[in-house]
C-alpha cells in the first residue's frame, strides 16, 4: 500500500472514532521532513482533540482499529500521541496526553485488551510539538500555526537531550538511532536548526571530526535503506568513543548551567 493511502486510512480511522472532538491530525518525523524510508521508517502522528477523551472503550477501539490496519497494510512502526488543544496552545512540560500508541507498547496492547497508555505526561511531546510547529504537515483539521504555539526552546532542548543522555551505554545496541540523534542534537545547539536524523547525519559528515566519518556514513546508509545489514560492522569501542566525543561536544555547547550527565 502506498504511503499516501496509508496516511489517508489512518486519518479516516481517527476521524471515525473522534468525530467532532477532533481538531487536527499532524505528521512529524521523517515523513514530514521528506526523508521517509518505506523499508523501516515510522509514521509519527500528533493528534489534537478539543476536549478530554473520557470513554476508555472508545480509546481502546481506536487503538484496536489502528493495529488491525497496520498489521495488514503497514508492518513498520506507527507512533501516535493524542493531546488536548489547550496544551498545544498553552504548553505544559512535561506535556499531558490523552492516549498514546507506539511499537514499544504493541505487545502489551495485543496481549491485554484492557491495556491503555493514557492520562499521563511525556517529555517527548515537547520535541514532537516543536518539530510539528516548524517542520510538520497537516493531514486533517486546523493549520498547524493556528492550533500550536511554539514551544519554548529550552523545553525542546531538554526533551531532545533527555533522549540521548544514555548514548554512551546504548549506542552499541542501537548505533543508527544514537549516532544520527547525537548529530542532530549538536546541530540544534550550534545552528538552532530542527532536523531529521538524516539531515543531522549529513551535517555531521561536514562539521564533525573526520575520524568519525565512516561511522556516520555507515549509519546514514543503513537509515536511508542503502544498506540492509541487521548489524553494522563497527567496532564497539569506536562507537563508544564517538558517543563520548559527541556528549562532550554537546556538554560544551550546553554550558555549566545544564547537567547532561
Amino acid at each position: 500500500m502506498k504511503i499516501n493511502h496509508t496516511i489517508e486510512k489512518l486519518s479516516s480511522i481517527l476521524q471515525n472514532h473522534l468525530q467532532s472532538n477532533l481538531a487536527g491530525i499532524y505528521l512529524h518525523g521523517s515523513l514530514a521532513m521528506n526523508c521517509f524510508n518505506p523499508i523501516h521508517s515510522d509514521i509519527d502522528l500528533l493528534v489534537i482533540c478539543k476536549s478530554k477523551l473520557t470513554d476508555d472503550s472508545l480509546k481502546r477501539r481506536l487503538i484496536d482499529n489502528m493495529m488491525a490496519f497496520s498489521n495488514i497494510h503497514y508492518p513498520n512502526p506507527i507512533e501516535m500521541s493524542v493531546i488536548l488543544g489547550e496544551y498545544a496552545g498553552n504548553f505544559v512540560y512535561p506535556t499531558p496526553f490523552e492516549l498514546h500508541y507506539s511499537d514499544y507498547h504493541k505487545e502489551k496492547y495485543t496481549a491485554d485488551n484492557q491495556y491503555l497508555v493514557h492520562n499521563d505526561t511525556d517529555t517527548d511531546l515537547a520535541a514532537h510539538l516543536y518539530t510539528t510547529y516548524y517542520r510538520g504537515k497537516t493531514i486533517y483539521g486546523q493549520p498547524i500555526k493556528e492550533i500550536i504555539n511554539s514551544v519554548p526552546k529550552h523545553y525542546y532542548l531538554d526533551s531532545i537531550v533527555q533522549d540521548i543522555k544514555n548514548a554512551k551505554n546504548e549506542i552499541i545496541k542501537n548505533p543508527v538511532y544514537y549516532c544520527l540523534n547525537l548529530c542532530r542534537v549538536l546541530r540544534f545547539l550550534r545552528d538552532k536548526a530542527v532536523t531529521s536524523k538524516k539531515e543531522g547525519g549529513e551535517w555531521g559528515l561536514k562539521h564533525l571530526d573526520r575520524k568519525y566519518a565512516d561511522i556516520i556514513s555507515a549509519c546514514l546508509s543503513q537509515y536511508s535503506g542503502r544498506s540492509y545489514n541487521d548489524k553494522l560492522d563497527i567496532n564497539p569501542e569506536v562507537l563508544t568513543s564517538f558517543a563520548e566525543y559527541m556528549l562532550h561536544e554537546i556538554k560544551q555547547e550546553l554550558g555549566n548551567s545544564y547537567r547532561l550527565l
